[in-house]
């Protein structure tokens, strides 16, 4: 720990020299307030039970400390000069940040309460199981002899990249699950149905099999690489291209694999690049409606996406996948947003409890926020907890504490189910605490979200169910879930 802080300090001193002697003062007056005004929080989650806000507050932190930087470093990228002017002093960031950072310690002293509550009661073994420890490389053994084999699993993993691409194939040229276009109208719902497993079941079995490898293979990560940036072209998704790769590049990281960590750094990054290049080859806007022209063919808009990406952009694959997440400049435009103008602060709160409850109108929301419209299937405002947060702030800072509430409520109920579910099925925490650190995270960017509400209800309902599904069980130990399969490769 010492030795992490004095590299921590080191850094910092040396950033701030580095920004000062390139007459860059007012970022470093900026990330330093970005640092100490949120430092305070980060602090406090060494005692929070709870991953997911530890998560939480973690994203806080890590989005503003590396958006900040690049949006001071780069004014002339700002294109909001006329609708909303920023003075690019270091100061100016002071009135976003405060925000935040009080936000946070009250999330914290709330996770705090319900702690103690949860403390009290028979409950309590719950909050333990699995806090310590996201990710490590050994794991105590209850069956030395996992059902799935390394060899199986990797063969599994091809066979279903190999299924998946006439998949792909089939949902470009019938221009399902394209982000931003409305899809086809089916029998079924097929296209919803469609659209969800590609970007959400597959990732996730793929995912699976793959921490049941031995984690070495440089071919898998290179499989996995290729479908994902052929995925994300078919989706014109980023999300879909990255979605594939998260796991096995978090834990080559984790486990100090470097060849494969970088290996699918490069293709989140090459993957990313072709998403977005593939936008301008199949978007076709007409009316203000956005639709897709897919008629040039995959192969056709693979090859013109890899002729004309900018390899550039995707030297920048982390600062983009950080700002996804959120960023400053999102932040600082939300927090200019007069809420009268979207319902008031109340119909603000609704939104990010359920998406369904009330519609602040997208034309508003974008005028307020950006100052221009946007065509129809798109959205190009953060959607994320604390965007939601800096447009209620607007009509009062009393909001602070029902939002605090509403993320505390669904982060630390989710969890404990997930602790439940976990402890009753005996499934292992490194499954379990992996899904509470993407679910956070997709509270984080997206609450009120019908697909993340609908996850939470279920997580929630089973584990309120006895345990008397003997078959879900022997599923999960099949599948090498169940606690006790994953062993040191």
């Amino acid at each position: 720990m010492r030795h992490k802080t004095i590299w921590a300090v080191s850094a910092s001193c040396a950033l701030t020299a580095t920004l000062v002697a390139t007459d860059h003062s007012s970022a470093a007056i900026a990330w330093w307030l970005s640092t100490l005004l949120l430092f305070p929080a980060m602090m406090l989650t060494r005692s929070c039970k709870y991953l997911a806000i530890k998560t939480f507050v973690w994203l806080t932190w890590i989005t503003q400390e590396v958006t900040i930087l690049v949006f001071y470093l780069n004014p002339e990228n700002y294109a909001y000069q006329a609708h909303r002017p920023y003075a690019f002093t270091g100061w100016d960031s002071y009135h976003v940040l405060i925000r935040l950072g009080i936000f946070l310690l009250i999330i914290l002293i709330f996770s705090k309460t319900i702690e103690i509550i949860i403390n009290s009661t028979s409950a309590r073994k719950y909050l333990s199981i699995g806090d310590r420890q996201i990710i490590t490389n050994t794991y105590d053994n209850i069956n030395n002899k996992p059902k799935i084999t390394s060899q199986l699993a990797s063969i599994l993993i091809i066979v279903i990249i190999a299924l998946m691409v006439p998949v792909n194939q089939w949902m470009f040229e019938q221009g399902i699950g394209m982000t931003g276009v409305e899809p086809p109208r089916l029998r079924y719902r097929i296209s919803g149905i469609m659209s969800y497993f590609r970007a959400l079941v597959v990732p996730a079995v793929l995912s699976i099999l793959y921490l049941q490898t031995s984690r070495r293979s440089l071919p898998i990560i290179f499989c996995l690489g290729l479908y994902s940036a052929f995925a994300g072209i078919s989706s014109v998704s980023k999300a879909v291209a990255v979605f594939p790769m998260i796991v096995p590049m978090t834990f080559a990281y984790k486990e100090k694999r470097w060849m494969q960590f970088y290996l699918a750094l490069i293709f989140c990054a090459i993957g990313v690049s072709l998403a977005v290049g593939s936008r301008s080859l199949v978007y076709v806007v007409t009316a203000d409606i956005t639709k897709s022209d897919t008629s040039m063919g995959i192969a056709s808009t693979i090859f013109y996406s890899v002729q004309d990406m900018e390899w550039k952009q995707a030297l920048t694959i982390i600062q983009e996948f950080v700002a996804r997440l959120e960023s400053f400049r999102a932040l600082w435009l939300s927090s200019q947003v007069n809420p009268e103008s979207l319902g008031g602060g109340w119909a603000v709160w609704k939104k990010a409890f359920n998406w369904n409850l009330v519609d602040l109108g997208l034309d508003a929301l974008h005028l307020e926020v950006l100052g221009h419209t946007v065509p129809q299937g798109f959205y190009n405002v953060s959607a994320g907890m604390l965007a939601h947060l800096l447009w209620a702030m607007g009509e009062s800072w009393m909001f602070l504490l029902p939002f605090a509430l509403l993320t505390v409520t669904f982060l630390c109920l989710e969890e404990t189910a997930i602790r439940v579910i976990q402890h009753k099925y005996k499934i292992h925490p490194v499954y379990t605490n992996i899904l509470v650190v993407l679910l956070a995270a997709s509270f984080f960017v997206g609450p009120g979200y019908p697909l993340y509400n609908n996850i939470f209800i279920f997580i929630v309902s089973l584990s309120l169910i006895p345990k008397r599904i003997g078959a879900l069980t022997r599923i999960l130990r099949i599948c090498g879930l169940s606690h006790g399969n994953i062993t040191a490769k």
